[in-house]
């Protein structure tokens, strides 16, 4: 019998691995199979803001994100401001969380453990979110290398649907299932109405110096990775990004 799982939250969930672990039997842990998609950490931030605002400019129609009512919102609050004030904001508060591990510049194990626990504080929609290399590590201590598949997004778009498949169910143990049909999507775009279509350079440069030694990291220890294929989102310098 097999079972499947897809809840992306769970790889940021710094206690999921070890919770499904206990779970298991040792046969059914020796036996789980794990495929991991990674997205350049700015542009995944971006699309997790976009969905979000989306969701709420659809649920207060027609009233400016200025007249959203802050104090119903809970932790969707941080969403009502524009991307530049909603990515400075968390910076600020990551840093600030993670100075006694040495800051952001030091991607440690340690601060993403203390920084990933809402009960310090942290804003909605945690930086640490993209701190992928961090969260690998405490899943390889409980599943050897060879269980996760590590995929990053940005490569799938430029691949056949049969080499995708291919390795994908040659992981699983799947292999019977490869279908020659499909092709690949070229982009996972979309529109909507709540989209904020420009972002000021200085939020995007400003966060991706933030990922980058903690990309260095997930480079450095996952070489079967292509850091070519992460590149910043496109921005403006014009001030209505800020001003959204």
């Amino acid at each position: 019998a097999r079972a499947q799982e897809a809840t992306p939250a769970n790889l940021a969930e710094k206690a999921a691995p070890s919770r499904l672990h206990a779970m298991m039997s040792a046969s059914e842990s020796a036996r789980a199979r794990f495929v991991i998609s990674l997205r350049e950490p700015v542009s995944r931030d971006i699309s997790w803001y976009r969905q979000v605002r989306n969701d709420l400019v659809t649920e207060y129609a027609g009233v400016p994100a200025a007249q959203w009512p802050l104090k119903e919102m809970g932790d969707r609050k941080d969403f009502a401001k524009p991307y530049h004030h909603y990515a400075l904001d968390r910076l600020r508060a990551m840093q600030e969380c993670t100075s006694p591990f040495g800051g952001l510049s030091n991607a440690s194990l340690e601060a993403y453990v203390h920084c990933s626990d809402w009960t310090v504080g942290m804003p909605a929609g945690g930086i640490h979110y993209g701190f992928y290399w961090a969260m690998l590590q405490l899943w390889e201590q409980y599943f050897p290398p060879s269980q996760l598949l590590i995929m990053q997004m940005e490569a799938l778009f430029s691949r056949s649907a049969l080499s995708v498949q291919q390795e994908l169910f040659a992981h699983l143990d799947m292999g019977h299932l490869v279908n020659a049909s499909g092709v690949m999507p070229h982009s996972n775009a979309h529109e909507d109405d709540g989209k904020q279509r420009i972002m000021s350079c200085a939020s995007i440069n400003a966060m991706g110096r933030a990922y980058e030694p903690w990309n260095a990291r997930l480079f450095e220890d996952y070489p079967r990775l292509n850091a070519t294929l992460w590149r910043l989102p496109k921005c403006s310098l014009e001030e209505a990004a800020i001003l959204g």
